[in-house]
């Protein structure tokens, strides 16, 4: 019997988008799709929380922590986890490990970004500056809190703090009332005018205000660990 091959190559997987590209592994693949995803129109829904995604796999995904599927379970409290790396993490409460050192006063901490933030009281360093008047902050959340203290003073859409704001869908921002027809579209949005950056990297602590940024940067630490 003679062998049917793939134009793309024997082990080649195929855009579920029904585009010709082909790729070498599975993994290739997933991060083509995803990044299609994040330049597409989000279309998907999830009745439960209103996020919307690009793909109806995505979407499936997304809902199987609704349903609790956490394959990491925390010995110790049974609390569980999506990912194993996150376990590890968590379990350091438990074990009161503190792997990263300050080289300068021996302090130590249980995550890196945490050491970090800590060596910038020796160094002097404000990395966090605030666009509206240039005042910098050795950490983020203390520019937050500066930030609001501008938006309090910005006017709304009418010349009023907090205004009224025009139609455009369900979900209107307060702020300038740009409409949209998730929830989750919206939440994204307000985060432009707040700086919020509530997805947290859980290798290294940095933080992003949108969570496909998020899942973009864990790609690294997935890299180097296959280095390692």
């Amino acid at each position: 019997m003679t062998d049917l091959a793939s134009p793309a190559g024997e082990n080649s997987f195929a855009f579920p988008s029904g585009g010709e590209e082909g790729f070498g592994d599975e993994k290739a693949l997933v991060i083509h799709s995803q990044a299609e995803e994040e330049a597409a129109g989000k279309e998907f829904k999830c009745i439960l929380c209103g996020e919307c995604f690009g793909q109806q796999p995505s979407l499936a995904r997304h809902q199987k922590h609704h349903a609790g599927e956490r394959a990491f379970i925390c010995a110790e409290c049974g609390k569980a986890f999506s990912l194993k790396h996150n376990l590890i993490i968590h379990q350091r409460i438990h074990t009161g490990e503190r792997p990263y050192q300050c080289d300068v006063c021996q302090k130590s901490f249980s995550l890196k970004q945490n050491l970090l933030t800590h060596q910038r009281i020796h160094s002097g360093e404000k990395p966090f500056s605030c666009g509206s008047c240039g005042k910098r902050f050795r950490e983020q959340r203390f520019l937050l809190n500066h930030q609001r203290t501008h938006a309090e003073d910005q006017p709304g859409p009418h010349g009023e703090a907090g205004g009224p704001t025009s139609a455009g869908g369900p979900f209107s921002c307060t702020r300038c009332g740009k409409g949209f027809s998730c929830r989750s579209s919206l939440a994204a949005h307000q985060r432009t005018h707040s700086g919020e950056r509530p997805f947290a990297c859980a290798e290294c602590g940095k933080s992003f205000s949108q969570k496909g940024s998020l899942k973009l940067h864990q790609r690294t630490h997935r890299a180097e660990n296959a280095l390692t």
